[in-house]
């Protein structure tokens, strides 16, 4: 993929994104209305998968041809490089909560265990009139949060997050964190975050705790966000 590739990519995202935004204005996603669905959110379930798809196709190079990768293949070829299964972004919405997306996408024997969300997109994709019921809150958010961290971590898009202004630097100079996320750097101690209106994820040397409560947005270099949602309660 070449940047006007991931450009056009970050935009589709930021589309849907915005989407779901608006329907959280009718209903607010809380433990209540997860699973509640909508046929609206079919269509961002859909194309959200279909962009992670695509995007994780693309960079892919395992055994497998490109053209025949599927899921169990993007597990096993990107779990080493992008530990995807611990990687955990937090979703901005009322009090804030943490996603883990590819959680247990791998088994202890490093054979990929199903995810949910990508089953029920699967579903959709094959018959979306008869697996309309999967267009739930959880999917769609599982789904958008997915994306929000493969983009985030792949160097490739490093060029677009910025223009699109979703990068916190803190205290880090410019130049020396865009080298560390293009992959030019090390940079073992450095920890910026990317976020978008939605959602915000740990690009660098840290990830996310287990428990919301546990989080030092200080390690984070206080995303533009993050202080908002943690650092006056924590």
């Amino acid at each position: 993929m070449d940047k006007d590739g991931a450009d056009l990519v970050l935009k589709w995202y930021l589309d849907l994104e915005g989407r779901f935004e608006v329907l959280l204005q009718t209903v607010p996603l809380t433990p209540d209305t997860e699973k509640v669905f909508l046929p609206g959110l079919s269509s961002i379930i859909l194309e959200a998968c279909s962009l992670l798809d695509t995007v994780l196709r693309d960079g892919y190079g395992g055994a497998s041809k490109a053209k025949d990768a599927n899921i169990r293949d993007y597990a096993k070829y990107y779990e080493p490089k992008l530990k995807l299964s611990k990687a955990r972004t937090i979703f901005y919405h009322h009090q804030g909560r943490l996603v883990c997306p590819f959680e247990k996408w791998l088994s202890s024997s490093g054979e990929y265990e199903p995810l949910q969300w990508w089953q029920s997109y699967n579903k959709l994709k094959h018959d979306r009139i008869a697996s309309y019921s999967l267009s739930t809150f959880r999917t769609a958010l599982l789904a958008l949060a997915s994306l929000h961290l493969v983009i985030s971590r792949l160097p490739v898009f490093v060029d677009s997050l910025l223009r699109h202004n979703m990068i916190c630097f803190g205290k880090w100079a410019d130049r020396y964190v865009l080298s560390v996320l293009r992959g030019e750097d090390s940079g073992s101690d450095v920890t910026v975050m990317i976020e978008s209106s939605l959602f915000g994820t740990p690009a660098g040397n840290a990830e996310f705790p287990e428990l919301i409560t546990e989080i030092r947005p200080w390690v984070f270099e206080s995303g533009r966000k993050l202080w908002r949602y943690i650092g006056s309660r924590y």
